[in-house]
């Protein structure tokens, strides 16, 4: 009985065809555990991700209820009014400051277009 046990597993282990359909059935649950793996990794960061959109959303929500709240006062309106549809109140003047235009070291006004800066070379000159 020992002896046909041990003829019979010789047999299996010089098996290729055998031990190939062993290797695929190895190779094939190694590498979809990886898969698994990677995909549960990757749905753990989307999670993350997830959570803290969420947490950012939350805060920019409570923002904007407080600052709904605030612009049902009349104060409030009548800033947002003046602010954003540049309106004014019945009496009131509005007063528009316009800056200098500034000099540069040289004494020239600065210009952000390039020939400007290149008449001004000319005029120097003269």
């Amino acid at each position: 009985m020992m002896r046909s046990r041990g003829v019979w597993w010789k047999k299996i282990k010089s098996s290729v065809a055998l031990n190939l359909t062993l290797f695929l059935i190895v190779l094939f649950g190694g590498v979809s555990t990886y898969r698994t793996v990677r995909d549960a990794l990757t749905v753990r960061e989307e999670k993350k991700e997830a959570g803290a959109r969420i947490d950012e959303l939350v805060k920019k929500k409570t923002e904007l209820e407080a600052y709904l709240h605030e612009l049902e006062t009349a104060s409030a309106a009548e800033r947002e009014a003046k602010e954003r549809l540049q309106m004014k109140l019945p009496g009131e003047n509005v007063v528009v400051v316009v800056p200098e235009k500034s000099n540069n070291e040289n004494g020239t006004a600065t210009s952000s277009s390039w020939w400007s800066w290149i008449k001004n070379i000319f005029k120097k000159n003269q």
